[in-house]
């Protein structure tokens, strides 16, 4: 048979607590609330009111300034605006062929001259005809093509010797969309 325990102060016996610590704690979250409250209060009935007395001030003056200017003026100005903001959609969209020649002259042998150039944009390609001194010559220029990151690939579609010992060409070069932007 279990032994009960038959002092019931000892077995209901709770924990002491010191008796400064709940008043401290009450007394410090009191304080929070009260600083809390003065802050929303202050910043409801004190900043927000000078807060909208500035935007308005700032609407008005808006509202002078725009009634100053005719509405002519208005219209003659959204219409450049719009005009202007077509150019740049425009611009930003042409072809610029310049940067095509500037890759050759970088990437051409002294050696080398063209003949004839053809530009094919949609295809993003560049036929070449042109004249070398000597088959070493046009291996050394169809290297510099493969060396050259804006160009993807080529093909050397035609070679012959010329009775001078030169060699008369046909390439057709394929670029990248860098070249065109």
């Amino acid at each position: 048979m279990a032994q009960f325990n038959q002092n019931n102060a000892e077995q209901f016996k709770s924990d002491h607590l010191p008796v400064g610590w709940p008043w401290r704690f009450l007394v410090f979250s009191s304080l929070l609330l009260f600083i809390s409250v003065l802050s929303f209060a202050g910043l409801t009935l004190g900043y927000e009111p000078y807060l909208n007395s500035q935007i308005k001030k700032i609407d008005a003056n808006l509202a002078s300034l725009s009634a100053g200017i005719k509405q002519e003026d208005k219209e003659r100005l959204i219409t450049t605006y719009s005009q202007s903001v077509n150019l740049k959609k425009i611009l930003d969209s042409h072809v610029l062929s310049s940067k095509v020649f500037t890759m050759l002259e970088k990437n051409t042998s002294p050696r080398v001259y063209f003949t004839n150039m053809d530009l094919d944009v949609a295809n993003k390609r560049v036929s070449l005809n042109g004249v070398a001194d000597s088959y070493v010559v046009l291996s050394q220029q169809l290297a510099a093509f493969d060396n050259e990151p804006d160009i993807k690939s080529f093909l050397l579609e035609d070679s012959q010797m010329r009775e001078n010992g030169s060699v008369q060409f046909r390439a057709l070069l394929n670029v990248s969309d860098n070249l065109f932007k």
